[in-house]
């Protein structure tokens, strides 16, 4: 079974994969204008302005859902369809957090 990561300093030095594509993340402390977030899909790079953890941690997921969109072949990203969908999917995972360990730790091929 894979490792699974426990804390957020842990995710930010080891990355993430999204569909197979392994992403860098660093964190910078400036960024230009009001941007806190870029995902750079030719350098596989996501580049989070250092703030507030939990501010960071639903910036993460905005430059994720960047990351699927592009890579499902949508070249249009509405940032208010981002940021919503964003917002709700880090409130889903901080208020279900035992669903979501439950799906990383059941087994390849179990009944469920």
């Amino acid at each position: 079974m894979d490792k699974v990561i426990c804390n957020f300093e842990d995710v930010i030095r080891n990355g993430i994969t999204v569909g197979g594509i392994h992403y860098r993340i660093v964190i910078v402390d400036e960024m230009a204008g009001n941007t806190i977030g870029e995902a750079n899909y030719e350098r596989d790079l996501i580049t989070l302005k250092r703030c507030e953890p939990q501010r960071m941690q639903e910036t993460l997921l905005h430059e994720i859902m960047h990351i699927i969109f592009y890579h499902s072949g949508f070249d249009e990203h509405n940032e208010r369809d981002i940021s919503s969908i964003a917002t709700w999917l880090y409130a889903v995972l901080k208020q279900n957090k035992e669903v979501f360990f439950a799906i990383l730790n059941t087994r390849q091929g179990a009944n469920s």
